[in-house]
């Protein structure tokens, strides 16, 4: 994958982690990127993992 691809994810997972996003806003962001079909199926994955596991808080 891209780096030009790669960096705006891992930049919401970041802020995510960082408590400067919620998961809903996250969510938003991730589905406002324009990705190729291989990158979105990606990104689905990324939004998946974020709203199963980041249900409680890390710290």
């Amino acid at each position: 994958m891209p780096m030009n691809t790669s960096t705006p994810l891992l930049r919401i997972v970041d802020k995510l982690n960082t408590v400067k996003l919620t998961r809903i806003q996250a969510t938003v962001k991730l589905m406002g990127i324009d990705l190729m079909n291989v990158e979105q199926k990606f990104t689905k994955a990324i939004h998946g993992l974020i709203y199963k596991l980041l249900r409680a808080s890390i710290r």
